[in-house]
């Protein structure tokens, strides 16, 4: 499968910080919103107090239909992480990894035997259990997901693969991260890990990061 990156939704530079940094690890999230668009417009418009940038984001959004957006050049770094560690340690490790978002719905709750996203009972927020993964127990209060495309994750590999090459990053997944350690796995679990990403389409797992809470 060629990668073919899209370009044409891009962060203006006071909504990130340029200066390329060393690169060492990959961040994988959900935008637990709609498409790729909408969480990048949500970007653009959110302000902290006085107005000034929140400075949030990843450098890549993956759409429903496999679409990978360069929002901003991966070289640079925004705060994805939401991590409550001392500021020098948080800009420290925010700084050594590239953000990738896929567009989803993220945790779904249950209610009158139906599944509904973005925690709201409405027919609008009701989602098919044909698509939701059921994770079998509790994940950060969810057990239901909306599970990924087919073409998302494929799409992801082919990011992810892409990436590794271009700065050199191991292709290994965490067991832990602490403001000074990430300790990783061995590559047969990360091995394991990618492919229970593919087969699950629903929670992925991160190389060398740490899920936003």
């Amino acid at each position: 499968m060629t990668l073919r990156i899209d370009r044409t939704l891009r962060l203006p530079k006071h909504e990130y910080f340029p200066a390329v940094e060393k690169k060492n690890g990959i961040a994988l999230h959900h935008t637990v919103g709609g498409t790729a668009r909408s969480t990048f417009d949500w970007w653009l418009k959110h302000r902290a107090n006085g107005g000034r940038p929140q400075v949030v984001g990843t450098a890549y959004l993956i759409d429903r239909d496999g679409t990978v957006f360069e929002v901003f050049e991966p070289g640079g770094w925004a705060f994805q992480f939401g991590l409550d560690w001392p500021l020098t340690a948080r800009i420290a490790f925010e700084k050594r990894f590239i953000g990738i978002e896929l567009a989803s719905e993220g945790g779904l709750i249950q209610a009158n035997g139906d599944l509904y996203a973005f925690d709201r009972v409405s027919p609008k927020t009701r989602k098919p259990k044909s698509e939701a993964f059921d994770y079998g127990k509790l994940y950060r209060g969810y057990r239901y997901f909306d599970r990924y495309e087919d073409r998302q994750i494929a799409a992801l590999a082919g990011l992810i693969d892409h990436l590794c090459d271009r700065f050199a990053i191991r292709r290994e997944v965490p067991i832990r991260s602490t403001p000074t350690t990430v300790t990783p796995c061995s590559r047969s679990r990360a091995s394991s890990a990618t492919r229970w990403c593919a087969a699950t389409r629903a929670t992925p797992p991160l190389t060398r990061g740490a899920r936003r809470p």
